[in-house]
C-alpha cells in the first residue's frame, strides 16, 4: 500500500473525535518522500494533509534494534512531560553510539506546546462536563458504587448550569460549578483504588486559551476552593478533547 492510499483511508476513517494526536512510525524511510511505494513521506503528510499534531518517522532505513531501543526510552519520558521534541532529543541522546540514531525525524504543529498535559489551562466546556459525567458515572458504578449518591448530588448541581459556558455564568453559578467539579474530583481521589487506573488510560487534554480562574491560577486544580489539588487529573482524563 502506498502512503497516498493509506492517507485516503485514514481521511475516510476520521470520526467525530478525529484521528490520534500523535503517530510514531518505525518503518524505514517513512519520512522520505522518495520512497512512496513503501509509505515514504507518510510522517510529514500525516501532519500536513490530515492535520495530525505530531508524527515521528524514519528518514532512512533503521534497524529493529535501534527502533526498539528508541521507543523504550521515548514513551516513558513522553508520559512525564508531553513535550515530543524534547523527549525525542533526550531519547536519541542516550543512544548516540548507534549509527542509525539520527534517522528519526519529527514533524509537528505543536510549536512549544506539549502533546498533552494533566493540567487543564482553561475552563471545561459544558459539552466536556456532560461527557465526563456520563463516563465517570459508568466507571463509578462498576468500581466504586458506594460514592454514587454523593456523585449524583454534585452531578445535579452541575446539570443546572449545563448549556451555558463558565464565562457567561454569574459569580454564584460559576462558583457552584467550580465547587461541584472539585467535589467530584475529590470523589475520584477517594476512589483511587478502583477508578483511577481506568481513568488514566482514557485520554489526555491539550491546552487552549486561558481565562479567568479562581485564585488566579490556570489549572483545573484551582477550580477547588482553598487550592485543594484532589484528583484534578481525573476530569482532565475524561475530557473528550482527544
Amino acid at each position: 500500500m502506498t502512503a497516498t492510499r493509506l492517507l485516503q483511508w485514514l481521511a475516510d476513517l476520521n470520526g467525530p473525535k478525529g484521528l490520534p494526536h500523535f503517530t510514531f512510525l518505525c518503518s524505514c524511510e517513512t519520512a522520505s518522500p522518495d520512497a512512496e511505494a513503501g509509505l515514504g513521506g507518510l510522517g510529514q503528510r500525516l501532519v500536513r494533509e490530515l492535520g495530525m499534531p505530531g508524527a515521528i518517522a524514519m528518514s532512512e532505513p533503521v534497524t529493529v534494534k535501534t527502533a526498539l531501543a528508541l521507543t523504550s526510552r521515548f514513551y516513558p519520558q513522553l508520559r512525564q512531560s508531553g513535550q515530543v521534541d524534547l523527549v525525542l532529543c533526550e531519547a536519541t541522546a542516550g543512544l548516540a553510539e548507534r549509527d542509525d540514531i539520527t534517522v528519526p525525524a519529527l514533524f509537528s504543529r505543536l510549536g512549544d506546546r506539549p502533546l498533552f498535559s494533566d493540567n487543564l489551562d482553561r475552563d471545561l466546556t459544558s459539552a466536556e462536563i456532560e461527557e465526563g459525567l456520563k463516563s465517570l458515572q459508568t466507571l463509578l458504578q462498576e468500581r466504586s458504587p458506594v460514592v454514587i449518591p454523593e456523585f449524583q448530588a454534585q452531578k445535579a448541581i452541575l446539570e443546572r448550569s449545563l448549556g451555558a459556558e463558565a464565562v457567561v455564568l454569574n459569580s454564584q453559578a460559576r462558583q457552584e460549578r467550580y465547587q461541584a467539579l472539585g467535589e467530584i474530583n475529590t470523589l475520584c481521589d477517594r476512589s483511587r483504588g478502583g477508578v483511577v487506573v481506568a481513568l488514566r488510560g482514557i485520554s489526555r487534554t491539550r491546552g487552549s486559551e486561558s481565562g479567568d480562574r479562581p485564585n488566579g491560577g490556570p489549572s483545573i486544580s484551582q477550580f477547588i476552593p482553598n487550592g485543594t489539588n484532589s484528583g484534578s487529573e481525573y476530569l482532565c482524563a475524561l475530557n473528550p478533547f482527544r
